[in-house]
């Protein structure tokens, strides 16, 4: 009988570890699809995928608004040398597939909280921006030009705060990071500090008891007056043994711009302007939410730059990780689009900070860089996957149960 536990203990303990996760940075990789398109595109005819279509394409749920549509135009009379009907086996002609990204004006998050017609900061206007999606990753085009694009890195909802202590730096994403050196001693004014790659960028003075909601709003920005990063200062507290500030609607887009040139290459596109031609096969059609494309209309304009046959169970990459894939059927063409996206494990989610450093009262009441002052940054969490502590510590109790046992024999 004892042998029979015995031999049971060791069996859990095996179990136990057995449970453990080998990585928490396992990769997943999904494959989005299109709707499929069956069968022959009939001379004069033609395929349209939109956002509707095709999920991977970029989205903006919360206003509606899409900017990508793929089109395949199927016009004997245009002299490209398609075949009266495209089918299984038959080849898109160079020029007839059409990739095409309509910028769409979409008001800002700040911008929508605030009653004003504007919202404008130090010659920042941050009402709206245009925003696009380039093969179904979201971008900012600056100042409406699809040939100068952002990644949009952060943004705020209304319900999303962030709390800082004196003296904490924030890692924001792309090697930038905000501190909020110092809090006045009437607990109004807060100085805050944007660094990149550890170099302090720009500071500023912003008094959270401002009537005006851009007088509390910090605003970095480019050359061109474009932002890079705002922050709206929601509140300022000074305590005995913390002082913290509350931030809301915090943005922040890469400066690492995507510059694009007419004649640029994309995978089976080439880039042929950023306005809509007169006499274009895509005017008329719209992608999803937005209006219908007419001649001149600012868009990212891409045709493409070979022949594309549809073999039988084929794949035919389009761009990057999308292709078009042709199903194993010799007698009916039936096509769609895919998109394969790689998740590498899981972002943790936003937390708030709890001010947890001792700030030295400053000698004068006015803000200014404190000499020899350092800061005192919030103290990290340590990680760890959660469960796993019970884990182990039903592993020990099984190994001293074995243990005991053992000595009985």
């Amino acid at each position: 009988m004892k042998t029979i536990t015995k031999a049971l203990v060791v069996l859990a303990l095996f179990a136990v570890v057995a449970a453990v996760p080998a990585s928490a940075e396992d990769v997943t990789s999904l494959d989005i699809r299109s709707t499929v398109h069956s069968g022959v595109i009939p001379a004069d005819g033609n395929v349209l995928w939109t956002a509707n279509d095709f999920a991977a394409f970029w989205y903006d749920v919360d206003d509606g608004v899409s900017s990508e549509l793929i089109y395949i135009d199927n016009n004997p009379t245009a002299g490209l040398g398609n075949d009266p009907a495209i089918g299984v086996g038959d080849t898109i002609a160079e020029d007839n597939m059409y990739y095409v990204s309509a910028p769409q004006v979409v008001q800002s998050k700040i911008g929508a909280w605030d009653a004003g017609a504007t919202y404008v900061v130090e010659d920042a206007d941050l009402e709206n921006y245009n925003k696009m999606g380039f093969f179904g990753d979201e971008y900012l085009a600056l100042d409406n030009d699809p040939s100068v694009l952002a990644k949009l890195l952060i943004e705020y909802d209304s319900s999303d705060k962030k709390t800082l202590s004196t003296g904490e730096e924030w890692e924001l994403a792309e090697g930038w990071s905000l501190v909020a050196q110092q809090i006045d001693l009437d607990g109004n004014k807060v100085w805050l500090e944007l660094r990149k790659d550890g170099t302090t960028i720009d500071s500023a003075i912003i008094d959270s008891d401002a009537v005006v909601a851009t007088d509390r709003t910090y605003v970095y920005e480019d050359s061109d007056d474009r932002a890079i990063f705002y922050c709206y200062i929601d509140s300022v507290f000074r305590g005995v043994e913390s002082n913290v500030v509350q931030l809301k609607y915090v943005f922040l887009r890469s400066d690492n711009l995507l510059e694009i040139d007419n004649g640029d290459t994309f995978g089976n596109f080439d880039v042929k302007g950023f306005t809509i031609p007169a006499g274009s096969a895509v005017i008329g059609q719209a992608p999803a939410g937005g209006a219908a494309l007419a001649a001149n209309d600012v868009a990212l304009y891409m045709r493409s730059n070979t022949d594309i046959t549809l073999d039988a169970d084929d794949d035919d990459t389009i761009y990057g990780d999308v292709i078009l894939h042709t199903a194993d059927d010799a007698a009916t063409l039936r096509c769609y689009l895919q998109k394969t996206i790689t998740i590498a494990g899981a972002a943790a989610a936003e937390e708030e900070v709890t001010p947890t450093e001792e700030v030295t009262t400053p000698a004068e009441e006015n803000v200014t860089a404190p000499a020899g002052e350092e800061g005192a940054g919030g103290e990290e969490e340590a990680g760890g996957a959660p469960g796993f502590e019970a884990l182990f510590a039903v592993a020990g109790l099984l190994a001293v149960s074995y243990l005991v046992l053992r000595r009985r024999d």
